[in-house]
Parts: C-alpha cells; structure tokens; sequence
C-alpha cells in the first residue's frame, strides 16, 4: 500500500482482481444456464472492469444513456446490455435501440409511447421489461428504498398502473416485445425474506396478467441490492441469495419456469476496492474529540454524508499496533458533514501515516465530485 501511495498519490482506490474474479464467478456459477447475472454499472463502471465482466460471461445494466455509450465505446456485447432509469431521454432510447441491446427496462407508461415512436421509426420491435412497483419495503435507509409505494421508480402494480402498462405493450407487437417483468426493492439489503416476497409477488402478477390477457414471462428479474460487510454486518452470501431466489422460482413447472435474471453491483465491486488516503492535520478540540484529518472525503465518498454509511477503518502503515485511540476522520472540504467515519479504534497516528476503508469499491467513485476544485483519485487494480 505504501508504494502504491508514493507512485499513485492519495486519495487512491485500489481494487483487487482476484477478489472481483471470484465474485463474478460465483454469481455465474450459481445461476447456470437457469439465469443471468447483469452486473450493476450504477455501483461502479470503467473499460477495465467492463473487460472482466464480459470474460466472466456475465450480462450489464446500465443506468444512463452515458454509461451506455462507455459500454459500447468499450465494446460490451450490446445483446448483454439493459437499460434502466425512470426519465431516459429520447436520444438515449434511439441509441438503445440503434445498438441493438437486450432489453430497455421500461418505467412508466408515457416512456412506453417514446420507445413505440422509436421502434415505429426503425420497423423493429423492442424488447422490453417492464419495472414494477411491488409495494415492498426492504430492510435498509429509506435513500435505498426503491421498491415502497411511495417510489419514484416502476409501475406500481396495486392501482393497476402495471396491469395497464401490460396491456398497452401487448396491444402494439409490431412495437415491443415484451420479455418479462423486473422490480427492484433497494440495496444493501441484509435479509433475504423480503427478496423471497418479491419473488412470489412477480409470480402472482404473472399468473393475474396470464388470466387476463394469456401473456406468460420468459423472464423474471428480481433486480439486485444484496448487501455487504463495511463494519459489523453479516450478509447473506451472493450464492445463497440466488439460491432462495431460484427455489422461489422453481415452485412453478419446468417448461414453464421465466428464465431468472439478477443485478448484483454492489455485492461484486464493492469487496473488491480499497481507499486509501493519507494523513495530514491531527487535532483534539475542548469536546474531548480527536480529528485524523485525511487527504480525501466527501469529493470521492460522499456516502457517508448522504446517507450516514459507516466504515471500518484501518491504519494502513501501522497495522501491528495496538488500537487504543478513538479518532474522528474527517476530510479536508468546507463541510461539517465530510467526516469519513465518526468514531475509528486505531493506533496513535502521525502525518503522513496511511489510512485504508476496505469495502470502498461501490458508489464512492461514480458519485464523486469535483468539490472545493478536488481532483478525481486515480484507480489501480492489483
């Protein structure tokens, strides 16, 4: 760490291949031919990482016409790209479906009417998902709540916005061709019983929908959002999580059983990446608090700040000491909220002294700023 810190500079993410290998591997393996995995480009995306997930065999989602363009710019398969986001643009659209990609993942009815203009144009039905709105509430902070009734993303189906939505895609086929159904309930989600209700509730849709109008899925996506250790916590692994995903889905009969398709990011990425910063001013104030002032903070992981995440804290160049010291860590931006972790047991630290937060490889690089003028960190994979 400490060469990586002198050639590279600080803040530094550093990502471990073999430890992302084995994530996307273990996610194929236990889905087989049964499914697909679609990594999650919103956790964190780059041409490296794009390489690795085409090796591994494994589908992408992506989330803005943008990242879209960073795929196929990359040369990610597009038959392995899906598009989500509840207010996609008309061009991002025209370039889905230009591109030719698996599926638009659609959100709403008047985004249904957009896609039809496009496919209309072209003379090539679409294919699409369709997100639903299950009415379920994931057991995380209510920012990563995405699948509660008041929700800005899906189509709810209590209310018939998602029946309606059905009906309206099977009645254009020259325009669509609708795959299946899709919902997502939040993310670093701890507790696989909520995922074990979204996926009856996909089901009980499907079966309501096939009595209606005779459409059956060919695909079931229960989206992603399984959690990660960052301090204390115990997730579910992600070979059990598609495990109880698959014994849900195994109560209906074989040949009629919708393939499963998944979006882990998180639970792939995030083990994977290291921060590491360096130590600067060390202050104690009157209140009895010590501040380890660090190079790097809310300008690459505004985490912490947005929605109180919490990280362990490690001292990187002093890893055979006694952690006998409470410390604040806090970062160097006009802001009273940019503190990376609010009470870290570490050694007693002196400036210059490295600090590394394990589990930074999800969403601390793509929601990063250029704050009080910040440079952005550069990468290293290892």
């Amino acid at each position: 760490m400490r060469d990586l810190a002198h050639r590279f500079g600080t803040p530094l993410y550093v990502y471990d291949l073999q430890t992302l290998r084995q994530a996307l591997h273990a996610c194929a393996a236990a889905l087989g031919a049964a499914g697909l995995a679609h990594y999650a480009g919103k956790a964190y995306l780059a041409p490296w990482l794009l390489r690795e997930i085409d090796a591994a065999g494994l589908g992408l989602d992506v989330c803005s016409a943008t990242e879209l363009e960073v795929a196929l710019q990359a040369g990610f398969p597009a038959r392995r790209i899906r598009l989500h986001g509840n207010n996609k643009p008309l061009a991002g659209l025209e370039r889905a479906v230009r591109a030719g990609i698996a599926a638009i993942v659609v959100d709403s009815l008047p985004e249904l009417d957009m896609i039809a203009a496009v496919a209309s144009q072209r003379g090539t039905p679409a294919r699409i998902l369709l997100r639903l709105n299950p009415g379920i509430e994931a057991h995380t902070h209510r920012y990563l709540q995405t699948g509660t009734l008041d929700s800005k993303f899906g189509l709810p189906i209590e209310g018939g916005d998602a029946r309606r939505t059905v009906e309206a895609a099977l009645a254009r086929p020259q325009c669509f061709h609708l795959l299946g159904y899709h919902a997502h309930i939040g993310t670093q989600i701890l507790d696989l019983e909520p995922y074990r209700l979204l996926v009856r509730r996909l089901l009980s849709f499907s079966q309501e929908m096939e009595r209606a109008t005779g459409y059956w899925p060919s695909a079931i996506s229960p989206g992603g959002g399984l959690g990660i250790t960052y301090t204390d916590e115990v997730p579910p692994t992600p070979t059990a999580w598609l495990k109880t995903l698959r014994q849900e889905l195994d109560t209906i009969p074989a040949a009629r059983r919708p393939t499963l398709e998944v979006e882990p990011g998180r639970a792939v990425i995030g083990p994977a990446g290291v921060a590491l910063y360096r130590v600067g001013t060390i202050k104690a104030v009157t209140s009895g608090r010590t501040y380890v002032s660090v190079d790097g903070g809310m300008a690459d992981n505004i985490r912490p700040a947005l929605y109180q995440a919490q990280y362990a804290a490690l001292a990187a160049t002093r890893m055979h000491e006694e952690t006998d010291r409470t410390a604040t860590i806090a970062g160097p931006y006009c802001e009273s909220g940019d503190i990376l972790v609010q009470d870290a047991n570490l050694p007693e630290m002196q400036p210059g002294d490295l600090i590394a937060l394990p589990s930074a490889g999800a969403y601390c690089l793509p929601m990063s700023s250029n704050y009080n003028g910040a440079l952005r960190p550069a990468v290293v994979t290892v």
